[in-house]
């Protein structure tokens, strides 16, 4: 299992009709063409990525419990 963390939103790039958002370390995490700037500013990577965490337990019981039992 890999995980990479976005960001905060305020850390993002954006111009006119695109986005750039960076990983903790400042690397491109993602990048968008042909969104505007007002909706992209909308999303937050960060935050979303934290609630995958959070929630993966309960939408993949069956993983979580193979991932507990192998450590």
């Amino acid at each position: 299992m890999l995980i990479e963390f976005a960001q905060s939103k305020t850390a993002n790039f954006y111009n006119a009709h695109s986005f750039q958002v960076f990983n903790v370390v400042g690397q491109d995490f993602w990048s968008g063409d042909g969104v505007p700037c007002e909706e992209a500013m909308t999303w937050d990577f960060a935050r979303e990525g934290l609630e995958a965490l959070r929630s993966f337990p309960e939408r993949f019981p069956v993983a979580w419990e193979k991932l507990k039992a192998a450590l």
